[in-house]
């Protein structure tokens, strides 16, 4: 059977391979056998690539680099940025109209240009919602402008999680349809490869019996960074615990280091940086710690449990739609480093919990959120503007 003759324009947020481009090229690998799609991006990078790979027209359009704190800097940004956005438009309306798009579908809510030109083209728009509250609801006049002019226009909402969900529909101006689609994975992607952990630990100089506690996102307040340092610096007085941060920018990452330069065991605390593929990491893993203070899904913590690492996680946004307190994971609050020590001291210590939490969240991960069904359930709600 071949492709049904509709054109779908995917625009991505950027062109980084982390999660929300890495999830709207696997969207599109599944759904271009059936129809004819193309993607946009903003800058070129990575993602471009793995575009080409499966032959999927992309354009690239303009991305101003954030600028360094100086004041006029700052003002020539925001000139170079409208102007940037005012040329996007006027890009992509034209792109739409030459190519005969069907559907505009954007995968973030922080682009407010592809949804203005999907109108202006007089096109359906779907946004795939991904921001949280920081976003959604943020103090900033620039977010709340972008939110108030994406609630207004877009025809569909998806998205991530329930709670995710909440904080969209508690806007003014919601009136389209919201849908409620999981994110999911390519479960036989991931499975733990004991030979990747050996690499892993050879590499960082961590002793094969050693348990390595793993964190894995920006390094930041939002997602706990320092809630992890405080539990490292507990731990690392004792011989068998070390602990690994993987992701952050340079910047991140000697912050996190300064945090600290002047604690005796910092030897035992890693920093990985920045890694397009982390499979190797969560081969090395034995407990995986999702330390953030806003989380609207919590995609590693699906791809962890899947490769086989016991899961602490806070109790909050999406993640207690994923894995159940005391079931498959332990939840914990937010803000609290003493219950996450409490927490790795249980899991270390009991192997009948520790072997328990794993086998039951992986299980779990290949029932709920596998990458098929994101995709089907995606599938069905772009079809209804199809019809």
């Amino acid at each position: 059977m071949g492709k049904m003759a509709k054109q779908i324009l995917f625009v991505s947020h950027e062109s980084k391979l982390y999660g929300a481009p890495r999830s709207l090229f696997l969207i599109i690998e599944a759904l271009c056998n059936k129809w004819n799609c193309q993607a946009v991006t903003f800058g070129d990078g990575k993602l471009v690539g793995l575009f080409n790979s499966i032959k999927i027209k992309t354009t690239v359009l303009v991305h101003p680099v954030t600028p360094n704190s100086s004041i006029l800097a700052k003002i020539s940004f925001l000139i170079l940025r409208g102007m940037a956005g005012a040329f996007n438009i006027i890009k992509l309306v034209k792109l739409i109209k030459s190519e005969h798009i069907d559907i505009v579908y954007v995968n973030t809510v922080a682009r407010v240009s592809p949804v203005i030109a999907g109108k202006l083209a007089n096109k359906p728009v779907i946004v795939h919602v991904r921001e949280g509250e920081s976003f959604l609801k943020s103090r900033s006049l620039e977010r709340k402008c972008i939110a108030a002019v994406i609630t207004r226009l877009a025809d569909e909402f998806i998205c991530i999680s329930n709670a995710n969900r909440r904080i969209l529909e508690s806007l003014p101006g919601v009136k389209a349809p919201v849908n409620m689609i999981h994110n999911g994975i390519n479960v036989s992607d991931f499975r733990r490869n004991s030979a990747w952990g050996r690499m892993i630990r050879k590499k960082y100089d961590i002793p094969e019996k050693a348990i390595l506690v793993g964190f894995v996102g920006r390094l930041t307040h939002q997602k706990g960074i320092d809630i992890f340092l405080d539990a490292a610096r507990h731990f690392c007085k004792k011989d068998n615990y070390y602990f690994i941060a993987i992701g952050g920018e340079e910047e991140n990452i000697k912050e996190s280091k300064s945090a600290i330069d002047r604690f005796p065991f910092k030897s035992k605390i890693k920093f990985a940086g920045y890694k397009e593929d982390v499979r190797a990491y969560f081969s090395a893993i034995d407990i995986f710690t999702l330390t953030s203070r806003e989380e609207n899904f919590g995609r590693v913590i699906i791809e962890a449990a899947c490769m086989e690492c016991a899961i602490i996680a806070t109790r909050v946004g999406g993640v207690p739609e994923i894995l159940t307190n005391e079931e498959n994971a332990i939840l914990i609050p937010s803000d609290s480093a003493r219950d996450l020590i409490n927490a790795i001291e249980r899991i270390a210590e009991d192997s009948q919990l520790n072997n328990n939490l794993k086998e039951r969240a992986k299980k779990i991960i290949e029932q709920r959120f596998s990458a098929e069904d994101c995709h089907l359930k995606i599938e069905k709600v772009i079809e209804k503007w199809l019809m």
